[in-house]
């Protein structure tokens, strides 16, 4: 298992998550389910996504993909930071 996490900053969280949920099917296609998510309390159109990949080549793959890029745009993504973490202890 894999640990992605995704910090957004959206124009509107709101419709930001709507359309990262609608992708829920395609994520599950790269064997990429949904961890926590955490909203920013000082941004509220901020947030920090974990995702939990079962490989993470191919977890980044999904992120890797135009078609990624293009849900981020029509989500109203303004930037994102990515992460890889392993958990210890």
């Amino acid at each position: 298992m894999a640990n992605i996490m995704v910090r957004v900053v959206s124009n509107d969280f709101d419709k930001w998550w709507s359309v990262v949920q609608g992708e829920a099917d395609v994520l599950a296609q790269y064997g990429v389910a949904f961890g926590p998510l955490y909203r920013d309390v000082d941004n509220p159109n901020a947030a920090l996504i974990h995702f939990i990949a079962e490989d993470l080549e191919r977890g980044l793959a999904y992120f890797a993909r135009s078609e990624f890029k293009e849900v981020s745009k029509r989500a109203g993504a303004i930037s994102r930071d990515f992460y890889v973490a392993e958990k210890k202890g």
